[in-house]
């Protein structure tokens, strides 16, 4: 499912894809896709499990995708965003 925050800007959630074994169960990553100038750019793009939001990539692609470069402490090293 996405969410539409507003024109030109609109997110999709996942649960966390490496859960904390004694946690909750509760976390998600969220994912941001922003349309601006004919351009569109997808933030920490997760892939969805949804096929709605799969649906709305299809049709409006990005152009660009961008990883922020993780905290020390994030178990997601930069070597390994690039590949996924």
């Amino acid at each position: 499912m996405f969410i539409d925050l507003e024109p030109g800007l609109w997110i999709w959630r996942i649960p966390h894809p490496h859960p904390e074994p004694d946690g909750d169960g509760d976390r998600v990553v969220t994912s941001v896709c922003v349309e601006q100038g004919g351009k569109i750019a997808a933030f920490e793009p997760w892939p969805p499990e949804d096929d709605e939001v799969w649906d709305r990539l299809d049709a409006r692609a990005p152009t660009m995708a961008v990883v922020l470069k993780p905290a020390r402490w994030c178990s997601r090293p930069v070597r390994r965003a690039r590949a996924e």
